[in-house]
């Protein structure tokens, strides 16, 4: 009875993370199902598994950066594939990352200011993290100082992954960083 009560859970979880292609949204991070794209008359491209990231999430055309870059050459120069109904808008796939701020301290999706700053060029052997950081974001709820790549999760970084950096290294400082 547990265990069937486990699956159906786990099936309802990935449910929710599946979205139909024409109803995703900019910087959501996507898992493809199994699928083969068609490329030219007679060449297709097998995208089954891989991920991406929407870059463009207009009603005419969907547009995906794939993480991979096994397909780059012909997808040169972008390595992006794009998506048009009505070909593909009933293509469902996987949401792996909603995209957008989530704080690392409390999960929050509420940002507040962002902040772009000039610095010296880092000299000798610092050692305060914080010293390259260039771009910061405040949760608007806890009110922490984010780093910017780690908000937005910059270069496919995982939610999991910021969270480590942020404990490991930036949580201590945070408050000093505002200004």
């Amino acid at each position: 009875m547990i265990g069937q009560m486990m699956m159906m859970i786990v099936g309802n979880i990935k449910e929710m993370r599946q979205k139909i292609i024409k109803n995703l949204k900019k910087e959501e991070r996507i898992k493809f199902p199994k699928f083969s794209f068609k490329v030219y008359e007679n060449e297709s491209l097998d995208l089954t598994g891989m991920t991406g990231t929407v870059i463009d999430d207009e009603q005419s055309n969907i547009t995906i950066e794939l993480d991979d870059e096994k397909y780059k050459e012909t997808l040169y120069p972008n390595n992006c594939v794009g998506f048009s109904p009505p070909e593909h808008e009933n293509l469902l796939v996987e949401v792996i990352d909603p995209g957008g701020f989530i704080c690392p301290e409390c999960g929050s999706k509420e940002s507040g200011e962002e902040i772009c700053m000039s610095k010296e060029p880092l000299s000798g052997k610092n050692k305060n993290p914080w010293a390259s950081v260039l771009q910061q974001v405040e949760c608007n709820d806890c009110k922490k100082i984010i780093p910017y790549h780690l908000a937005k999760r910059l270069d496919n970084l995982s939610i999991e992954k910021a969270k480590e950096e942020w404990v490991k290294l930036y949580r201590k400082g945070s408050k000093k960083q505002k200004f």
